[in-house]
């Protein structure tokens, strides 16, 4: 009888656990959570990143790819440094510098990154001909990361960044905390597997006087890659699972073709995306430089995202 008692309790706890997951699960993956801020921390990192729609979580070869997975720095060896700019028509300039340096220890990277915008109209609701002023916002973020390898193939990274917005007369400043798993298995096109937990921190508020806070956009990311070459060209497939807490989660889908090892041909697509679908990029290289550029269209008449990078290897 005290068997048949346990097991039933073993089977109940079981099934409660299922249905408290899978709600959890599924509050997670369609729900959208309030307060969400620093809207600097969804920003993809360069062109490369920008032209595959953000599906690098199993890294790519810039110092910008510890933003996205921290330990994906160890994963390509080498000192570079990068610049870019990103400019989204009718909202926001961006620009942004980061750093890889591999030192015995492991590697270690660098990022700041700017974002401004005063183009956005305010008007009240009777709209006059002049709007009533414009829409003012600042955002700065410093970060720094550590990755490497703890056994052959496989690769961690940790990263932390903080972050200062000013809109309007607000100025809030925010720090969290990343993590990052690759794992590589080169005998097998060079297949990549990768996981991050970004922008993991604690709520702000708008000003000691008040109420109100605003959370990190919290982003969880599960990715893919491999390699397919045909002749002359160098194929390389991304395909990522995003979520971010104040969105649905997203799947992004990425091609880079490298042709003849000085030219590459991108493009990417974003699922259950609100506003963006397509993207597009090219870049050139030699052993030393390589400049990248990126074009995102917006839906509904929301304008475009052009991208430059500079990136170069010493």
């Amino acid at each position: 009888m005290g068997n048949l008692k346990k097991t039933l309790f073993l089977i109940l706890f079981v099934i409660s656990f299922e249905i408290s997951f899978s709600n959890t699960i599924n509050d997670f993956l369609f729900s959208k959570s309030s307060n969400v801020g620093f809207a600097i921390l969804k920003i993809n990192p360069d062109a490369f990143s920008s032209a595959l729609s953000g599906s690098l979580t199993t890294g790519y070869n810039s110092p910008s790819s510890f933003l996205i997975n921290p330990a994906s720095s160890s994963s390509f060896q080498g000192k570079s440094i990068i610049v870019t700019t990103i400019y989204s028509s009718g909202f926001s300039t961006n620009y942004s510098i980061a750093l890889k340096y591999p030192f015995s220890i492991g590697t270690f990277s660098f990022a700041a990154l700017s974002s401004s915008s005063d183009t956005i109209q305010l008007r009240n609701e009777n709209p006059t001909e002049d709007p009533l002023g414009y829409y003012r916002f600042n955002s700065y973020f410093f970060s720094l990361g550590y990755s490497n390898s703890i056994t052959k193939g496989v690769f961690v990274g940790l990263s932390t960044t903080a972050i200062n917005e000013n809109s309007f007369l607000l100025n809030k400043t925010s720090f969290v905390a990343n993590a990052g798993v690759l794992i590589e298995f080169e005998n097998f096109y060079n297949l990549k597997v990768g996981i991050s937990a970004l922008n993991v921190g604690f709520r702000t508020r708008y000003d000691e006087n008040s109420l109100d806070y605003i959370i990190p956009p919290f982003t969880l990311r599960a990715g893919t890659s491999f390699n397919i070459d045909f002749s002359n060209v160098k194929n390389r497939f991304f395909s990522d699972f995003i979520k971010v807490n104040d969105q649905e989660y997203k799947i992004a889908l990425g091609y880079d073709g490298e042709i003849l090892e000085i030219l590459s041909l991108r493009f990417g697509v974003l699922v259950n995306d609100p506003t963006k679908l397509l993207s597009l990029g090219v870049g050139v290289r030699n052993n030393k430089l390589s400049l990248n550029y990126s074009f995102v269209p917006y839906r509904y008449g929301l304008g475009f995202d052009n991208c430059v990078s500079l990136n170069y290897n010493f």
